[in-house]
């Protein structure tokens, strides 16, 4: 590969003498070292990939706003694990919503309506999770991952999955029962509902 053209003030913003020497060997250092975490967020090596160059492509776009700490290489990797749990999460809303928005076919408007809002909540209060325990939802109840595959993806012990699972479970089970509770708005009236 033959040499990328220096940015002018990169050395400075980003304070990384890889970067500052040689772009290419600093980009290949990072993509290997985030790409494994990017999978165990994503799920699939696709997914990782493609948010490994949105990342990337964000970086280059806010470079100018990099102050120098944390280090480079720790920046990139808060936008890698950004964009891979962002990917995963669209990712894992849409096998949600498929199988409820078939299941909805053979309903009632007003149950149709009633189970895709309490979808809706769910996914809310799924996005809403810490990011520990909102991987361990995704991986176990979503994707239907045993707990052992779980463990083995996180790098945690079985116990462990377990301990994040049931209060992951109760966070959503609490956050739920708020929404279900809390006050309808209802119409003016005299308009039609």
């Amino acid at each position: 590969m033959g040499k990328v053209a220096r940015i002018p003030g990169i050395g400075e913003a980003a304070r990384c003498p890889l970067l500052d020497r040689d772009p290419e060997a600093w980009l290949r250092c990072c993509t290997a070292r985030f790409l494994p975490m990017a999978r165990r967020i994503a799920g699939d090596d696709a997914t990782a990939q493609d948010a490994l160059q949105d990342s990337w492509i964000i970086v280059l776009e806010k470079l100018y706003q990099y102050r120098g700490a944390p280090p480079a290489c720790g920046w990139v990797g808060t936008i890698v694990r950004h964009e891979a749990g962002h990917r995963a999460a669209g990712k894992n809303r849409a096998a949600l919503v498929a199988p409820v928005e078939r299941a909805t076919d053979a309903l009632s408007p007003d149950e149709a309506l009633q189970r895709r809002q309490l979808l809706r909540m769910l996914l809310e209060a799924i996005d809403q999770l810490p990011p520990t325990y909102r991987e361990v939802v995704l991986l176990r109840d979503v994707d239907e991952r045993s707990v052992a595959e779980v463990a083995r993806e996180l790098h945690i012990s079985r116990s462990n999955v377990a301990v994040r699972l049931h209060r992951a479970h109760n966070r959503l089970r609490r956050r739920l029962v708020e929404s279900l509770q809390a006050p309808k708005v209802l119409p003016p009236s005299g308009a039609s509902p």
